[in-house]
């Protein structure tokens, strides 16, 4: 009979440095229950099998570990299915508690306070808690407070990553990793399962400090993050994984969805902004190529965006139909990208009322020559105007709520990723 209650799963790979404190932190829980360790190394160049064969050969009731002879996370890029399948074909226990080998638990209550909550609460399909930052490039610790006081996560802040509930911190039921197919092949960590968890149950987080997330040490994730390639490999899948998401639940998040989908085209564009337009347009290629065709139109649409932001010359064919549709044009914003698509109409010989704005945002009057007038001095022409969103789209829901609230239905937006 398996008495086991939480499986305790750490992958590892040329953490040497760092793992002897990971598997401290895991044998320093005092609980009520039975638990197992269960270390997983990604064929480890350097001394971190070694070190944790060591652990296995004084702890052999608690410590089993794996051992791979090829480095499985680059063997099965971009999917993760062999990972999933190898935790949950290893893991025994009812919950599984997951911390990476360069990660490291500092409070021994930390398993019985997660697991005590999630089987007082069925509802509950994970727990979390607040955790401390090491950062490695500037030499600092902070903790990282997503929240003063324990309670249940509001679902549209996970997906926004407004609550960024850390690896290391993360307690789930085993049913977690019956993952839908899309998900495993998004290949991009844990926030595939935090957003599959969200269809299943609450997340409920702790704000006591109970373990230390290291970033930006050599081969770390964030490190890698540094290279403009592989972060744009990254946050394309990251959009890609969105879209489906959004497909997956039925819109139902839909606004938190898009929120994020662009914040991932702003940091792309943030971290581009000073390339031309042949060097963007080669990075969006490598990164095509690698990721294949299901990805082409994602390229695509990326490309367009970023010739709408930089090249003042550019003006996308939708919006010439657009303004041919509509009798008056006016332009949403007037900030840096209302100003972006003034500039661009006024090169095709397209002309435009002005610019609209919220009613409660204090503006000028005049703004490049034209008008700029409140929402509601619009109202009684809504139906003759079309208006072109000339303001960054990562405040979506803000954008929706000012036109939905004025009635107004006949918008577009050039710079929306959809």
């Amino acid at each position: 009979m398996n008495d086991i209650l939480v499986s305790i799963w750490c992958v590892t790979y040329n953490h040497e440095l760092y793992i002897r404190d990971a598997i401290e932190g895991f044998l320093s829980q005092k609980t009520s229950f039975k638990y197992e360790i269960i270390i997983h190394d990604d064929a480890s160049t350097d001394r971190t099998a070694e070190i944790i064969r060591e652990y296995e050969q004084k702890h052999p009731n608690l410590v089993q570990c794996i051992y791979q002879t090829e480095n499985q996370f680059v063997k099965n890029q971009p999917s993760i299915e062999w990972l999933w399948k190898i935790q949950f074909d290893n893991c025994k226990g009812k919950y599984i508690a997951i911390c990476e080998g360069d990660d490291y638990w500092i409070d021994t209550k930390k398993l019985q306070l997660q697991v005590d909550y999630l089987e007082m609460h069925p509802e509950c399909i994970m727990t979390a808690h607040n955790v401390i930052d090491l950062n490695h490039r500037n030499h600092t610790v902070s903790p990282v407070n997503l929240y003063l006081e324990d309670g249940v996560v509001p679902k549209e802040r996970i997906i926004s990553q407004k609550a960024a509930i850390l690896t290391g911190s993360m307690v789930y039921r085993k049913e977690v990793l019956e993952l839908d197919k899309f998900f495993l092949n998004a290949g991009i960590g844990d926030y595939p399962y935090l957003l599959y968890s969200l269809s299943k149950g609450d997340i409920y987080y702790f704000s006591r400090i109970m373990s230390v997330y290291r970033r930006y040490h050599e081969g770390s994730w964030s490190d890698t993050m540094l290279d403009s390639k592989k972060n744009m490999i990254y946050r394309i899948q990251m959009i890609d994984l969105l879209r489906k998401y959004n497909r997956y639940t039925e819109g139902k998040y839909e606004k938190a969805c898009i929120s994020k989908i662009q914040e991932q085209v702003d940091v792309i564009i943030y971290l581009n902004n000073e390339k031309s337009k042949e060097s963007f347009l080669g990075l969006c290629r490598k990164c095509d190529e690698e990721l294949g065709e299901d990805y082409h139109d994602i390229f695509e649409k990326l490309f367009q965006i970023w010739m709408q932001i930089f090249d003042e010359k550019y003006l996308n064919n939708t919006i010439k139909e657009f303004c041919k549709k509509n009798s008056k044009t006016v332009i949403m914003g007037a900030g840096r990208y209302a100003g972006i698509l003034a500039k661009q109409l006024k090169y095709q010989g397209i002309d435009f009322e002005g610019f609209v704005v919220s009613n409660n945002q204090e503006t000028i009057k005049r703004y490049m020559e034209k008008p700029v007038w409140k929402m509601k001095e619009l109202l009684n022409h809504k139906n003759e105007i079309g208006i072109i969103i000339g303001i960054n789209p990562i405040k979506w829901d803000e954008i929706m709520y000012t036109c939905e609230e004025a009635g107004v239905k006949n918008y577009m937006c050039p710079f929306l990723f959809e």
